[in-house]
């Protein structure tokens, strides 16, 4: 299962409250540390204090140094196969072992996760210090467990996480329903929640150290588990084209190449997007805007846009964006009308599908 961009997507946070002390562990969870405030950089006062302290005294991490925990800092895909190690064999009752000849302290960890939960775990990633995109961190992570051990305590409906979609998922080897499963499966087990009221997952962007222990302590400890209702989606009017759309350029052989717009929110002041342009050899970026209604259906913005491999062809770009009941319209102004200035129709049924 190899990871590709084929959408640009810029990195969100997960939404987690600070988790209060643990109640009930999991069978074969214990504590096994005693955490004293030796991360200096893990305020007491931070939101997730409780979770890196929980985490920790479980014995699931132990930080990036005597001193630092680097709660900001993206999780690697080293560090997702030793919580998803150590996770799964305590649940299990089963020892990691050492490994003959090991060229790094990981491979007991690979080596368990191969033997125990995939055997071909490796093939899912390229490199160890990789960043890991959120998607194929809760499709791995959520496998540390059973099923049977994530009860679904919230009713989300299949397609009510508006941004977990195909295109943003490219996968070789598991197929996109059955990572979708999993991270649903999540959703509704209070282990994850989304970033906005809409339950958005930002499924490219990448998942902190802070937020992993978050979502470790709920796995591990069920007390924890967040009960919520998503917002549904308006039915009319231009929120209800809250979601991802795609205008092809009509490629047959990369079908990929085209035009890539994400709605996440809309109020009524104001509508925030995403807009880029993958084309051939190369990306366009358009920084992500909040466009202020100028009337019931237009809102206009201004931003820029570039090459991505090319910052300095970094120019002005202004956005009008027009809503009617079956396609969003969007227009960019640029100086140079090659590279910058669009008239694009995202058409859908009033409905992201």
């Amino acid at each position: 299962m190899k990871k590709r961009l084929i959408s640009i997507a810029m990195a969100a946070v997960m939404a987690v409250g600070s988790i209060p002390a643990a109640g009930a562990l999991l069978d074969g969870f214990n504590n096994t540390s005693t955490y004293s405030d030796q991360f200096t950089d893990v305020p007491s006062t931070a939101w997730y204090y409780n979770s890196v302290k929980s985490a920790y005294e479980l014995g699931i991490t132990a930080g990036m140094s005597a001193s630092k925990f680097s709660p900001d800092q993206n999780l690697t895909t080293d560090q997702l196969t030793v919580f998803l190690a150590r996770i799964h064999a305590a649940y299990h009752h089963n020892e990691i072992v050492e490994v003959q000849n090991p060229s790094s302290w990981t491979d007991k960890y690979y080596y368990y996760v191969e033997q125990y939960i995939d055997s071909s775990y490796r093939d899912s990633i390229f490199g160890g210090m990789d960043h890991e995109q959120r998607w194929h961190f809760a499709y791995w992570i959520s496998k540390a467990l059973p099923d049977s051990a994530y009860t679904a305590i919230n009713n989300v409906p299949d397609g009510q996480i508006l941004d977990l979609t195909e295109n943003k998922i490219y996968t070789e080897d598991e197929s996109f329903d059955e990572i979708s499963n999993r991270i649903y499966m999540l959703y509704r087990a209070g282990i994850l929640t989304g970033n906005t009221a809409y339950g958005h997952f930002n499924p490219k962007g990448y998942v902190t150290r802070a937020e992993v222990t978050a979502i470790i302590t709920r796995m591990i400890d069920p007390d924890q588990r967040k009960t919520f209702q998503l917002k549904a989606k308006p039915t009319s009017g231009p929120a209800s084209f809250l979601g991802e759309y795609f205008a092809s350029d009509n490629d047959a052989s990369r079908p990929w190449l085209g035009c890539s717009l994400e709605i996440t929110d809309v109020t009524d002041k104001e509508v925030t997007f995403k807009f880029d342009h993958i084309k051939s050899g190369r990306v366009i970026l358009f920084t992500a805007e909040k466009a202020k209604f100028t009337s019931v259906n237009t809102a206009v913005a201004n931003g820029t846009a570039c090459y991505s491999e090319v910052p300095s062809t970094m120019e002005k770009i202004k956005y009008v964006l027009t809503f009617t009941d079956h396609n969003i319209n969007v227009k960019t102004y640029g100086s140079d009308p090659y590279r910058y200035s669009y008239n694009v129709n995202f058409t859908g049924t009033g409905a992201m599908n």
